[in-house]
């Protein structure tokens, strides 16, 4: 009662400023065609190289299979850490369903995989337990190990660029598994301990290499970065919405992440692994569409002729603007997409 209330005047006053009734049902009808679609999804594994914070939970679970597989001691694991293992096991299944079967992407996105974490800490201390884990270091050991351990965390956390590996995700990936796989091997709980929290100070290093937990835009100077690249926008969009073409974000990933949430990621972003781009992606440009990309990169709008002559169409260059930011450029290149004469578009 009280929703179709709500929309009733709404409705009334749209129509009282000149607009039409039923102004919110193109919203309502995209919504209801994207129930079922895939449409921020990730294909293959390449996303991996983009999401470090996968890094933790994954590599767990392998250390868990190892420990599984080849056991340390003779001794029987407990039903508390065969409940740990397997709730952080069930839960990345989960994940993966939904990503690989389902409507994903999980993994790819770190709001969603940090609901991993804290099985991926009880699992990581049933490994300890000690039952079966590592023997059990003396007082004055633990005296030092844990102070130390915690200052290495505290300064990955407070300065974590500083530990940045020079190495890629995925090989991150593989010194993370092999860390916690020692990890859970060693027999000296020293030992153990100190490999568990250097994994941590690595993970902290690589995660401040990604958009999400790099460095973070003053958010007034962030607001007026946007602002005036939205005025920019404004000169060479008039009446349809545009087509945004991003490239891999990097630094600056959290200016274009707001500067397109203003026109509505999901009715707007064509693709955002410029110039990867997929069919389906491709159908989003047609003739006579402004397409805009958007790039840390000068020369990035260069590849357009190269990736859409495929699908029929070419680009004519309207404008190159330069957008100023905090923490460095961004390019913006403006195109209208052309049809190829004697070529239609697939």
């Amino acid at each position: 009662m009280g929703i179709a209330l709500c929309t009733t005047v709404l409705s009334a006053i749209s129509i009282a400023i000149g607009g039409e009734w039923d102004f919110f049902l193109t919203s309502f009808c995209w919504m209801q065609g994207q129930i079922l679609t895939k449409l921020w999804d990730v294909t293959g594994v390449s996303w991996v190289a983009a999401s470090p914070w996968v890094l933790l939970p994954i590599s767990t679970l392998m250390a868990i299979v190892l420990v599984l597989i080849f056991p340390r001691r003779r001794v029987h694991l407990t039903f508390h850490q065969l409940r740990a293992f397997a709730s952080l096991g069930v839960c990345v299944a989960a994940f993966a369903v939904r990503d690989f079967v389902g409507p994903g992407s999980l993994f790819y996105w770190p709001f969603y995989t940090s609901w991993l974490a804290p099985w991926s800490f009880i699992a990581i201390g049933a490994i300890h337990d000690p039952g079966t884990g590592p023997a059990s270091a003396r007082p004055t050991t633990e005296l030092v190990v844990l102070p130390l351990s915690v200052c290495a965390i505290v300064f990955s956390l407070a300065w974590p660029e500083r530990l940045q590996l020079p190495l890629p995700v995925l090989a991150g990936f593989g010194v993370t598994v092999a860390l916690l796989a020692v990890a859970a091997f060693a027999r000296a709980a020293v030992l153990s301990r100190l490999f568990v929290a250097t994994a941590l100070v690595f993970l902290h290093g690589w995660l401040s290499a990604a958009p999400y937990y790099g460095r973070k835009m003053d958010r007034a100077e962030g607001f007026h970065a946007i602002d005036r690249g939205v005025r920019i926008i404004e000169r060479y969009v008039t009446v349809d919405r545009p087509r945004f073409l991003l490239a891999s974000p990097r630094k600056l990933g959290r200016y274009v992440e707001g500067l397109t949430s203003v026109y509505l990621h999901g009715f707007t972003i064509a693709a955002d692994r410029f110039p990867s781009v997929t069919p389906k992606q491709a159908a989003e440009i047609s003739s006579g569409l402004m397409v805009i990309v958007i790039a840390e990169d000068e020369n990035a709008a260069a590849e357009f002729d190269n990736v859409f002559a495929l699908y029929g169409f070419r680009g004519e260059v309207k404008g190159t603007e330069r957008l100023d930011t905090g923490q460095g450029p961004l390019y913006m290149t403006f195109l209208e997409a052309k049809r190829l004469p004697g070529k239609p578009a697939s």
